[in-house]
């Protein structure tokens, strides 16, 4: 009889992947929303800000916990920050934290 407990990371990758998922999800959703005149008009910009902190977060916590893991599989952290996906995923977050950077001056 299968152990039970094998199932487990792959639950866990699942639910990581789904979690995902519906944040791209959310993140788009919420971007198409925010340039729609009617929800400009009634929707606080507090909400759409609040909406992409929330997204940028998890996705800026996935990638360092990637970045974290690379080397279980023998990559070292510098392959694994040069490959392509890894590159977009970066630079899909920094302007969020840029424009907060440049608030502050």
């Amino acid at each position: 009889e299968p152990d039970a407990s094998s199932d487990v990371p792959r639950v866990l990758t699942v639910g990581v992947a789904c979690f995902n998922v519906l944040m791209i999800l959310l993140s788009l959703v919420s971007l198409i929303l925010e340039t729609s005149p009617e929800f400009k008009k009634t929707t606080s910009e507090d909400i759409w800000q609040t909406i992409e902190i929330l997204t940028t977060g998890c996705f800026t916590v996935e990638y360092f916990m990637r970045l974290w893991v690379c080397d279980v599989y023998g990559t070292s952290a510098v392959d694994w920050f040069f490959k392509p996906l890894n590159i977009c995923d970066l630079l899909a977050i920094i302007p969020v934290y840029a424009e907060f950077v440049v608030r502050q001056w």
